[in-house]
């Protein structure tokens, strides 16, 4: 095996069993030189749209409301790509999925108790300005992810200035400004800022606490890891470790867990392609594949429920 060679000869038998013995460590270049033919270091860091779960999860987590089925039925489907459906080179945004946000922005907002909202950042609002500002720039770290210069604030508070030149009220300014933040490319999109010199830099501590939320919980940074990132404690690694730890023990950590599994294994397959003969299969039933997927899902997050726990015994 493979038919169309030699047998692995003595040599080549003697390095697999030493690779085996040794703990087995994949090296690109025995591997596969022509496809791992690469430099490991990361020249380029692609600007990344949020999925379609991410975009759920983070407006869950900044507004409270709940667009997961009207998010599903009008975003385009993400694209699968090299197994998993956030590959960062195809998660691209087209008209569809403008229209799409355009639509989603304004359901979210007619959702949203605006005034409650108002409340969590300032107990009193005014158009004039004195307030206005600040407000934003508190409701701008949590809805777009970190620090906004001064042109960005200002382009926001151009839109509380507008309406009250038009006698509009302090409701209908903050609604139109939380429309304008879900249409932002700096909420649509994971943007870390690249100097553009030819260096190496690292990521600011905001741009940090975006990469361990969204791979641990798949959806924004909550008030603490914000804080902290607004602080300047985030790169202590025993604060960062205590806060992986934190979000690790949290449902929603569980929660992320099965998306990954259902990309990896394509569990998708189960029901949109896999069809087994009826003849040598006559008992299977298409809510046979929803039950198998469905409960691969289910034990691979008992698992990591347990994992979470420090619970290993089970295993």
């Amino acid at each position: 095996m493979p038919l169309d060679r030699e047998p692995i000869s003595h040599l080549e038998k003697r390095k697999l069993k030493i690779w085996i013995d040794q703990g087995p460590v994949w090296t690109t270049e025995e591997i596969d030189p022509l496809a791992h033919n690469f430099d490991q270091k990361v020249s380029i860091n692609w600007v990344r749209r949020l999925t379609v779960s991410e975009y759920i999860n983070t407006v869950q987590m900044i507004t409270g409301v709940d667009i997961a089925e009207s998010a599903r039925n009008i975003l385009p489907p993400d694209i699968r790509a090299d197994g998993f459906s956030n590959t960062a080179y195809n998660l691209s945004v087209d008209l569809k999925h403008i229209t799409a946000y355009d639509q989603l922005a304004q359901i979210i907002v007619d959702q949203m108790d605006i005034l409650a909202f108002v409340k969590q950042y300032s107990s009193k609002l005014d158009l004039t300005g004195t307030k206005m500002r600040p407000f934003i720039m508190k409701m701008v770290r949590d809805f777009l992810r970190g620090e906004l210069n001064e042109i960005e604030v200002s382009t926001f508070q151009k839109i509380t200035t507008a309406v009250n030149s038009s006698g509009g009220t302090t409701e209908e300014a903050v609604a139109l400004v939380l429309k304008a933040m879900l249409l932002s490319p700096r909420f649509i999109y994971h943007i870390e800022y690249q100097r553009g010199d030819g260096q190496y830099w690292s990521v600011s501590e905001f741009e940090l606490a975006n990469r361990i939320s969204y791979a641990i919980w798949g959806s924004a940074p909550d008030q603490k890891l914000l804080d902290l990132a607004e602080n300047g404690a985030l790169f202590n690694p025993t604060v960062m470790n205590q806060q992986i730890d934190r979000m690790l023990q949290s449902p929603k950590a569980i929660r992320r867990s099965p998306e990954f599994v259902d990309d990896w294994l394509t569990l998708d397959r189960l029901s949109n392609i896999i069809r087994p003969d009826i003849k040598r299969f006559p008992r299977w039933q298409p809510n046979l594949a929803s039950d198998m997927r469905a409960e691969t899902l289910a034990f691979f997050e008992e698992v990591v429920l347990f994992i979470s726990q420090g619970d290993l015994m089970f295993l």
